[in-house]
């Protein structure tokens, strides 16, 4: 049925070809005679110079209303006429984002002549949406001291949580993803003029391409109660585009800071820590030129924009290893002389061309060419490969995409004025990977003759369990990947005075190519905390792995039904979601360096993953004083999770989805018995038996051709209803305290279902024996002197992990709770505010599954199966003004942010003394509990990010071109609150990683001409 489905939408797609305006505002509204009686019949114009068609024109039904849908953002004039009325004109009406803005008229009896001008405050309050949203227009973002990118302006808001913060751009573009209300990072969607410009790769939340600031004409970020459009319930990010115009005119964007205009926040409190060299700026400049105008007055226009972006940064702690690339020295000796940092570079170039090909009909196309190198990567999110103090130079990789290329169309048309028609496409490619050092890219980190040595695998990756230290090479594994993937997506829809109906649909497909590699096909485990000296551990990888992941298609289907009805709006919406996904036919090879006589293994054609989910989406608005000043909302929608093909494989060729590559065993571990301490493992290791000084492998099905070591519940992964979920339910008044000005307190919830859990099938749930770790007492330890239970097999076993649904062995929930209190404000004297309060907490609990399937729990203790956080509160507050007189603006941002989750991470090696572990060598036992990940929670938090930075420009005037010169200060009163801790316990635990870049200044300048 889906296929059909898709085939009828592409069709359609074929013959409406592809959108414009799609997140766009709508003017409505009530007419009345003088005696307060409705008006059928009055003709509604709407004219603005944000209107390429200039009038947009309805008529208002039986009950007086009117709705003019899909409008672009801008100040528009609303003449209402009718014969034997005076004709009345209301003036100055702002539009941005996707705001129902309410346009009320009230008509005499008089001349048609005769016109009675109404110069009024515009409508602060939405009384017929129950989405909320931000909208960053053009005045905002280029006022505020702030990086640009969409990380920057996310984490603005109250409640929004981000997976990389970001400092006055000094990140540059990062993926970040940003969560708010208890979200997840993978339902997070960015957007181009309503199209998902994001890539395949994890859950279709991010990607390499990012949205060039100076297209934007406005930024829509939506954070509750998004309408049947969309599938997902997370942050959606949505650039709106320039289109050029009948007048020339362009600007150019620069900025710079660098070291020298950065202070020192390092404490002897930070160095006593742990913390020798704090994070810091090295280079920094962006420069983003744009110009358009008109090809043929009225009729085409363009806009074109490019960027180039440098963010050199230097990670707290990371310095040069002087043994990092020698084979036989595996200590790490830092060279304090030697500051590492990442070196990155990205670059876009954009020209979009517009047509009014008739006046209903108007076509867009737009070419954006991107690249990026972050050589070496870093410092983003700690973890494997981004260069930090735990990773150093040699074991980091050059995070490299040397080919991003999207390529829109669009297409839009009010076919009269009861019918608006749009439609969308893109088709984008990429080439990116985490590549391996060279001399190329990362001169300053590697020589040729270290060159030699990595690619030659003589330098064995290296972890070190006592610090959690990454050295001498990449520890999890390069990796190249190409992906190709189109969204398409066509709207219709019905305006009918107070009712207006959208139906449509959008799909999303394509193919993912990834080929994992390593230069030495095992690394290291040394330093094992309770281990005698001579007993290491080392991590066997079959490589080099390729897989190749098709997604068949991502079909969203809708009908979206608002209808007004004297004070009340209500907001019904049902999507349709089909998601299918294929591992096409291919070949894994079967020799690599530890499976040196393996043959090649075939593997057929294979359905990864194929659902169907049918959703609800309900709001009602209530306009409580019947004055458009004060109104109440309520949602509650179902979303399905966000989803893609490059989870599918696991991310990577040898990950742990679906995908039957990853089904191999493609890792294991063994202990290795190094008695004579010459880091030489004098063993066979394509041997998965003992022998030499190496035990058995842990798990004895490594290199096996055998698909069944991973594999997933068919009833978990196909049918109707089985996809991952949550609900949200949103309730909140708004209210305009005054002119412009706003009010809303809101309460929010939401709450997971279908989850899966990996079951190993070849042990039961009494083949696990409990043993007791004590933490031991450390300061910062909440869990000090407790006695926490963890598990371990009671044999090595050939492992059949089967991911089904956790509801097969219980009940587990994940829910969040909390309530926001938010300002806007955009007065007549130039005034800007927003922000407020935010607060919220999150349960989950597996506890019946986990007593099932202990290994569930994976690094969390029994005890925590059960994770209850605080409540964790933000303040933030923006704010911007110009002083008329002297043209001078002062602007600034305050974040108050609860500090990173406290982690533990606690290696073991025995059940008890003199008895070892049996299922693995070692074990880690997280003392301290976390879900992990992007807006991972636990019981204990780290001290307050508390910054404001500070903004002052003066704005100068030759004749049309005005010129805007700005002193950004970040961090102005030099915080080093820690962002980023070594969860590893004792040696290293709470060690500082990454704070807070030190006060710097960055000086820019905005040319608009």
């Amino acid at each position: 049925m889906a296929r059909w489905i898709r085939i009828g939408c592409v069709a359609l797609t074929g013959f409406v070809v592809a959108p414009a305006a799609y997140a766009q505002g709508t003017l409505a509204g009530v007419v009345r005679d003088s005696s307060g009686g409705v008006l059928p019949g009055v003709t509604v114009e709407a004219s603005s110079p944000a209107l390429i068609e200039k009038v947009r024109s309805t008529v208002t039904d039986d009950t007086g209303q009117y709705r003019i849908v899909d409008m672009r953002g801008g100040t528009y004039t609303v003449t209402f006429t009718l014969p034997g009325f005076a004709t009345v004109k209301r003036e100055g009406v702002g539009l941005a984002g996707e705001a129902i803005v309410t346009v009320n008229a009230d008509m005499r009896v008089g001349e048609l002549a005769e016109t009675i001008t109404v110069v009024g405050e515009a409508p602060t309050v939405d009384i017929q949406s129950t989405t909320r949203q931000q909208v960053m227009t053009r005045d905002v973002i280029d006022v505020l001291p702030t990086g640009r990118n969409y990380t920057s302006l996310g984490q603005l808001l109250p409640g929004v949580n981000t997976s990389a913060r970001d400092t006055g751009g000094a990140g540059g573009d990062t993926m970040s993803q940003l969560t708010i209300h208890g979200s997840r990072p993978g339902d997070q969607r960015v957007m181009q003029n309503g199209v998902n410009t994001m890539t395949l790769q994890v859950n279709g939340d991010r990607g390499i391409a990012v949205p060039n600031p100076g297209m934007a004409s406005e930024v829509t970020i939506d954070t509750s109660g998004l309408s049947a459009e969309q599938g997902q319930g997370g942050i959606r990010i949505n650039y709106i585009p320039r289109d050029g115009g009948n007048t020339f005119s362009g600007f150019a964007f620069v900025s710079f800071a660098n070291e020298d205009l950065q202070g020192n926040n390092l404490t002897d409190d930070l160095r006593a820590r742990g913390l020798p060299s704090p994070s810091a700026i090295k280079t920094t400049y962006d420069v983003n030129p744009g110009f358009g105008g008109p090809i043929r007055r009225d009729r085409v226009w363009f806009y074109f924009t490019g960027r180039v972006n440098r963010a050199d940064q230097y990670p707290g702690g990371a310095f040069v290893n002087l043994n990092g690339y020698d084979p036989t020295n595996f200590t790490v000796v830092s060279d304090t002389t030697r500051r590492a940092y990442s070196r990155a570079l990205w670059t876009d170039a954009q020209f979009r061309l517009t047509t009014q090909v008739s006046r209903r009909n108007k076509v867009a196309f737009t070419w954006d060419q991107q690249t990026r190198c972050s050589c070496l990567a870093g410092p983003g999110t700690p973890s494997a490969g981004v260069l930090s103090a735990t990773v150093t130079p040699e074991a980091a990789t050059n995070f490299r995409s040397p080919t991003q290329r999207l390529l829109h169309g669009e297409w839009s048309s009010p076919v009269n004025n009861r019918i608006l028609v749009e439609a969308a496409g893109v088709y984008r490619v990429e080439r990116w990977g985490n590549m391996p050092p060279n001399v190329a890219w990362s001169p300053e980190f590697i020589t040729p003759a270290q060159q030699a040595v990595l690619e030659s695998g003589a330098l064995i990756p290296v972890l070190d369990l006592s610090n959690g230290r990454l050295s001498h090479g990449n520890f999890i594994g390069y990796n190249n990947n190409w992906v190709s993937n189109s969204f398409v997506r066509a709207t219709v829809s019905y305006v009918a005075g107070g009712h207006q109906v959208k139906a449509g649909f959008s799909d999303s497909f394509g193919y993912l190519e990834s080929t994992r590699y390593d230069y030495s096909p095992y690394a290291f485990f040394i330093n094992i905390p309770g281990a005698p000296p001579f007993v290491r551990v080392i991590n066997q990888r079959v490589t080099p792995l390729f897989a190749r992941s098709d997604q068949d298609y991502d079909l969203g289907v809708f009908v979206q039904d608002r209808w007004t009805v004297a004070r009340a709006t209500v907001n019904l919406g049902l999507r349709y979601d089909s998601f299918k996904g294929t591992a096409p036919a291919q070949v894994v090879a079967g020799r690599t360096p530890l499976t040196p006589n393996r043959a090649d293994i075939p593997l057929p054609e294979t359905p990864l993953v194929h659902w169907h989910d049918v959703t609800p989406r309900l709001g009602l608005t209530y306009d409580l004083a019947g004055d458009g000043k004060t109104a109440l909302k309520v949602s509650l929608n179902k979303y399905v999770e966000g989803q893609a093909v490059g989870s599918l494989v696991g991310v990577n060729a040898g990950g742990t989805g679906p995908h039957p590559v990853s089904s191999l065993v493609n890792a294991t571990s063994r202990t290795w018995l190094d008695l004579n301490g010459d880091f030489v493992p004098q063993c066979d290791l394509t041997d998965t038996s003992a022998n030499g000084e190496c035990l058995a492998v842990a798990n004895p099905g490594f290199g096996s051709t055998n698909t069944n070591a991973l594999r997933f519940d068919r009833d978990a992964m196909f049918g109707w209803g089985k996809r991952g979920y949550n609900w949200e339910i949103g309730a909140g008044v708004q209210r305009e305290i005054l002119p412009r000005v706003s009010v809303e307190a809101g309460y929010f919830r939401r709450w997971y279902g279908n989850f899966r859990v990996m079951d190993n099938l070849a042990l039961g749930s009494g083949e696990f024996t409990a043993y007791t770790v004590t933490a031991p007492a450390a300061q910062g330890l909440s869990s000090s002197g407790r006695r926490l239970t963890a598990f371990d097999p009671n044999r090595r076993v050939q492992a059949q992990n089967l991911t089904t649904r956790a509801s097969t062995y219980g009940d587990q929930l994940e829910r969040w709770n909390g309530a926001d209190v938010t300002v806007n404000a955009r007065s007549a004297s130039g005034v800007i505010l927003f922000g407020g309060i935010s607060t919220g907490k999150t349960t989950i609990d597996s506890c019946d599954v986990a007593a099932r399937v202990p290994e569930s729990l994976g690094t969390r203790p029994l005890e925590y199966c059960r994770i209850e956080s605080p409540f964790l509160t933000q303040v933030k507050l923006n704010g911007a003004y110009t002083l008329p007189r002297w043209d001078v603006t002062v602007s600034a941002t305050f974040q108050s942010v609860p500090g990173p989750v406290i982690q533990a991470n606690y290696v073991v090696t025995e059940r008890a003394p003199g008895q070892p572990l049996v299922g693995s060598p070692t074990a880690t036992v997280a003392l301290l509990p976390t879900t992990g990940g992007v807006g991972g929670f636990g019981t204990d938090y780290g001290e307050r990010l508390n910054q404001l930075d500070l903004r002052v420009g003066k704005l100068l005037r030759v004749g049309a071109t005005r010129t805007a010169v700005n002193v950004d200060i970040f961090n102005l009163f030099n915080g080093n609150a820690v962002t980023a801790e070594n969860p590893s316990f004792p040696a290293a635990f709470r060690r500082p990683t990454q704070i807070v870049p030190a006060r710097f200044v960055r000086i820019s300048a905005q040319v608009d001409f």
